[in-house]
């Protein structure tokens, strides 16, 4: 290769490429596209940051949104122009709901070849809307020093901006003009050489300090029965811990009991939260419950239940909402008021303690007798009930282990029935825009350098996502898959709907019919079908390398009617 810079938009891509590495980027997903050229080589050729080629934007966009996830960090999007911009926007929702760190480097047309029938050509220009944190569209690029020097701090801001206080998704759009490949220009004289982009692109070092905060709780939040509910949270893996620690010293201090949503860091970590109680959606079903309480913290987002978010407005205590997203996060219109604090960067600590543990002691009592009476049942279920699976799982799964969830039914049952472990589990889920797009594809992110990741989703929600599949042939990742296999959508039988007409399997059910052993096969995923719980169990708890496709056939009007029956016995047992 040669040693001097061979155009105009390869020195540009190079400035860009080379300050994202020194800004911290590491990771960056390209799709294949001609308008996007100068920024592929910019990437392969100036930069240490590993890029990763994905052919589907949709995919490629969910893929990186999973690896921002595990690790906290930007992963850089590229792709070219046209409608392979607008296949982004999902993992984008996504991304902006749940505060996950993205960078979107789209390419474009320069303004002449805008708004003129121009092959591949859209208006790109804020295409993602609100949905992005910032969005700045550079000038067409120039062999000129201070436009380098000013595209050099637009995408500086820009990486800042996903990781600032209210982290997320920021576009950057980027137009090009021929030649794209990195030939060269006859007379070019480039404004800096290849060996000075090293100095060129060096930023000031910053490092922010966590700071510890005092809380003065009064009123109704000085009471002795509150209660605390933490629900759905992606945390990077190295925050998860001080996160867990801080959030375990809070509720400690409140001496309150504390309701986690199966999907968030805390259900499968009993060892740190001794009030644990995890079968509050039962329980709020029942008469027996406890008595209302006097005051409500929220950690983060709002738990999946709904019956507990029905439960809430009837009652109306007094809420206060701590989460690290600078927005409303009240879905029950209570008396609330928000909090801005992050616990994975600090502390949260009351003047005092609050209460008295009776409280938190009446609702532990009803949540063990609850949870002996779910074991009980689940133990004895022999056919494969769908209900059965999230429980099996949760206890089959090997230490350490990282458990991605799908959308819709999968996350539900695991709120009725995960058990709650002594040996912590990582999980991961979309709960931000709680969509069943890119659910393979994200999960394949996660997977991505780690070993024992789990995929619990529905069949539905993987065929949703099979080019996801694409990413995975050839790729060194370790991911098993658990596919509950019902021919359809399994949700749409627990809710009345299910009771309209004929209509309901057509546009409700949308049975596929699909070959999973056939699926397997075409993607490079090893196949395993279940015949019982013995075996699922079994399965789970192998720590298997590569990529594993484990099936379980259910019925899915059965399976819906059991699970509610069971959830009715449980109701009327408590």
């Amino acid at each position: 290769m040669s040693s001097e810079v061979p155009n105009t938009n390869y020195l540009w891509c190079s400035v860009i490429a080379k300050t994202l590495e020194k800004c911290g980027l590491e990771e960056a997903v390209i799709c294949p596209g001609s308008r996007s050229t100068p920024l592929v080589y910019g990437f392969a050729r100036e930069s240490s940051v590993e890029a990763t080629s994905v052919l589907d934007e949709r995919s490629a966009a969910f893929f990186a949104l999973g690896m921002a996830r595990t690790s906290g960090k930007p992963v850089a999007l590229v792709c070219t122009s046209g409608t392979a911009v607008a296949n982004f926007l999902p993992a984008v929702i996504e991304a902006s709901e749940s505060g996950t760190p993205l960078l979107l480097l789209t390419a474009d047309r320069p303004s002449e070849l805008r708004n003129c029938s121009a092959g591949q050509t859209i208006d790109q220009v804020k295409i993602y809307g609100s949905y992005v944190r910032h969005f700045h569209e550079l000038p067409v690029p120039e062999n000129d020093l201070s436009l380098l020097r000013s595209v050099r701090q637009q995408i500086a801001f820009a990486y800042d901006q996903t990781l600032g206080s209210n982290p997320g998704p920021v576009h950057l759009n980027l137009p090009f003009r021929d030649p794209l490949p990195p030939i060269a220009e006859k007379d070019f004289i480039p404004v800096l050489a290849r060996s000075d982009l090293a100095s060129f692109t060096k930023l000031p070092a910053a490092k922010l300090e966590a700071a510890s905060t005092t809380l003065d709780l009064e009123g109704a939040f000085a009471a002795k029965k509150g209660i605390v509910l933490i629900g759905p949270c992606n945390l990077a893996s190295n925050e998860r811990a001080t996160w867990i620690e801080n959030v375990s010293a809070f509720c400690t201090q409140l001496n309150w009991p504390v309701m986690a949503d199966a999907l968030s860091p805390v259900r499968l970590s009993r060892v740190s939260f001794p009030g644990l109680v995890g079968t509050y959606d039962l329980v709020c079903r029942s008469s027996s419950r406890p008595e209302v309480p006097e005051a409500v913290i929220v950690i983060g987002d709002m738990p999946t239940s709904k019956v507990l978010r029905q439960w809430l407005s009837e009652v109306e205590p007094e809420l206060l909402i701590v989460s690290k997203m600078n927005r409303h996060g009240d879905p029950v219109a209570a008396r609330s008021k928000n909090l801005y604090h992050d616990f994975g960067t600090g502390a949260l600590t009351l003047l005092s303690e609050r209460g008295d543990g009776e409280y938190k002691k009446a609702w532990l009592n009803i949540d063990a007798a609850m949870r002996d009476c779910i074991d009980s049942e689940q133990q004895s279920i022999s056919d494969l009930e769908e209900h059965r699976v999230a429980w099996s799982m949760c206890r089959s799964l090997p230490t350490n282990a990282t458990l991605c969830v799908s959308n819709s039914m999968v996350p539900r049952d695991l709120e009725f029935f995960a058990t709650p472990r002594q040996s912590e589990i990582e999980v991961f889920s979309s709960r931000g825009a709680n969509g069943i797009d890119g659910i393979l594809s994200t999960a394949l992110g996660v997977a991505k350098d780690r070993k024992n990741t789990y995929l619990l989703t529905g069949d539905l929600a993987l065929l949703h996502d099979s080019n996801g599949g694409l990413i995975g042939k050839g790729a060194a990742i370790d991911l098993t898959v658990v596919v509950v296999n019902n021919d359809g959508g399994g949700i749409f039988e627990m809710l009345p709907v299910s009771n309209c007409g004929p209509e309901f399997e057509t546009y409700f059910g949308t049975p596929q019919s699909v070959d999973f052993e056939k699926w397997a096969e075409l993607y490079g995923f090893d196949y395993c079908p279940i015949s019982d719980w013995e075996q699922f169990e079994s399965e789970i708890a192998k720590s298997v390398a590569g990529l594993r496709l484990i099936e379980i056939k259910t019925s899915r009007k059965n399976s819906a009617s059991a699970r509610k029956k069971f959830i009715e016995e449980l109701v009327v047992e408590l």
